[in-house]
């Protein structure tokens, strides 16, 4: 079946035939298949309507924001940090991999901040060192030699 639109026009990514459903396309209100006639934004060479790339837990818009995708899902930075972010053994706050903290230390099926990463004795930092974990814990070789 051939689109009624002229060949040129883009149609919106939410209804492409991609083998997912985009965060906008589930409930969304406009008939899937509507072209893009302006203000159309691209992401990962895929067209969009601006108001159908957006968050998919808090519907915010993403065009010109910082945002980023898991499987396909895309997140503002305020929802990745509460629903998707892993939460770091040392302190629990998010590890987004945005600013100060985007070197992570993972073990044991646990993730830290590089600078929260530190003996729990003597509070000598252990990124890129060597550490010893005993129950849950991490030390550094030395300390771990007086438990």
């Amino acid at each position: 079946m051939r689109p009624l639109w002229p060949r040129t026009t883009r149609s919106c990514a939410t209804s492409a035939p991609l083998g997912r459903t985009p965060p906008s396309a589930r409930g969304a209100s406009r008939p899937l298949w509507q072209a893009i006639t302006s203000g159309g934004i691209t992401y990962q060479d895929q067209p969009w309507h601006a108001d159908c790339f957006v968050c998919v837990t808090c519907s915010k818009k993403l065009a010109g924001q910082r945002f980023t995708a898991v499987e396909d899902q895309y997140y503002c930075v305020d929802c990745y940090k509460n629903f998707v972010a892993k939460k770091c053994a040392g302190c629990k706050n998010p590890i987004t991999g945005f600013g100060k903290g985007s070197s992570v230390v993972a073990y044991e099926g646990q993730s830290w901040h590089d600078y929260c990463f530190h003996c729990k004795k003597c509070s000598v930092n252990l990124a890129n060192k060597r550490f010893v974990f005993h129950q849950e814990q991490v030390y550094c070789p030395d300390c771990a030699k007086k438990l």
